[in-house]
This record gives structure tokens, sequence and C-alpha cells, in this order.
């Protein structure tokens, strides 16, 4: 309307708002996430692929594709401070570095440190390492990830979920804990503080009321 005034364009703005049908945005749906404790119910008594899957996605707070898509060379150690670091390769390939806090999660990732290669390889879920990691791979991998989640989710928690569930159970995690939204906006990769605002009101904070916590208050222990 007022690029037309500008321009002395004339138009029937009555005719045109009447014509007009108002349509309601669709309400977002909640954040679906799990508690830590059914996170670890999941992986309990297990050492297979899938649960090292599950526990890196929620530790790390990442999505799948960015665990499917995760090098050995990219899990590293830092001897200042002790620590298992990953360098996870994020949308448009931007980089961040996020530590491994939990002491077991570190033991199981410290023998692939040195080593080149896919952490999780075709083979891994029955394909042929001989094959392309492209697109196609990648959709079949996490197709088949999903199925397998959902029918453990399913046996053990009673619920059907999917694997992006451990991503925002992390977030609403470090929320719950204190963190503020850039360290989390760090950590979660994500470009926008917007959808972490989102994620506050889900879990019910005020934002005002956000204060750094201790590290150590996030430990995560399997």
């Amino acid at each position: 309307k007022k690029y037309c005034e500008f321009k002395n364009i004339n138009m029937d703005w009555e005719k045109i708002r009447k014509k007009i049908r108002w349509r309601p945005q669709p309400v977002k749906d909640v954040a679906k996430h799990i508690s830590i404790e059914e996170v670890k119910l999941l992986t309990e008594g297990k050492n297979d692929v899938y649960s090292l899957i599950i526990k890196l996605q929620f530790e790390l707070g990442c999505r799948i594709r960015e665990v499917l898509n995760l090098k050995k060379e990219n899990i590293q150690y830092d001897p200042i401070d002790k620590m298992v670091k990953v360098v996870i390769v994020g949308k448009g390939k931007k980089f961040r570095t996020v530590y491994i806090t939990s002491q077991t999660l570190q033991k199981e990732l410290e023998k692939y440190i040195g080593e080149k290669g896919y952490l999780f390889p075709n083979s891994a879920f029955g394909y042929d390492d001989k094959e392309e990691r492209n697109e196609e791979m990648i959709r079949r991998i996490y197709r088949k990830v999903n199925e397998e989640i959902q029918k453990r989710a399913m046996e053990t928690l009673g619920k059907k979920l999917s694997t992006h569930w451990f991503r925002h159970s992390r977030i609403i995690l470090l929320l719950e804990e204190g963190y503020d939204l850039r360290t989390i906006q760090k950590f979660t990769g994500h470009s926008s503080l917007n959808t972490l605002e989102w994620y506050l009101r889900q879990a019910g904070i005020d934002s005002k009321n956000i204060a750094i916590e201790e590290r150590e208050k996030g430990i995560i222990e399997w």
C-alpha cells in the first residue's frame, strides 16, 4: 500500500481487502523430548552402534545427519582440559567443537583417536563400504537408524519418537540447567536465537532468570 501511495497508484483497497482471506498461521508443535532417565534406558545394557548414536546425539546435542557424517579424525583429545572433543560439521559446512563430559563416553571414543574414516561406516548398517557416501546412502542409513530407535523406544518406553528428539531433549536440559542462549547456540549450531527462544518457552523458563551454571552440573554419565 505504501509503495502504491509513493508511486501515486490508485487502488481500491476496500475491494482488495474483501477478496483477501485471512489464514491463521498453524501453531508450531511443542518441542518433543524425553528425560535423561529415559535416554539412559534406551542404551542401558546395550553396546551396539545404535546406542552409541543415541549417546552422541544426546550429549553433543547435534542433528542425526551430523552424527552419521562424523569422521574418526574429528575425534580429538585436548591435553589441556584432558577431555575428548568432537569437531562437528553442521549446516552450511560450518564447524563447531563440542567436548564430551561423560567419562564413559570418552573411553568409548578414545579408541578412534588417530584413525581415519567414518565413525559409522556403511557396513555398520549392513551396506557395502565401497558404495559412495552420497545423499541417497545417507537417507538409507537414516531410515534404518530411525526405524531401529523407534522400535527400541516402543519396546522400552512405550512411546514413538524420532532421532531428533534427542537434540530437543539436550537443548531443554541445558536450558533447565541454566545455560544462557548464546552458549547453547554455540553448542548446538543454531544460526538464529529465535529457535532457541522457542525452546525456552517450551521449557517454561523465563529468560530473565537464566544464568550460567557450573559445567559440572551438566555432566552426563551412561
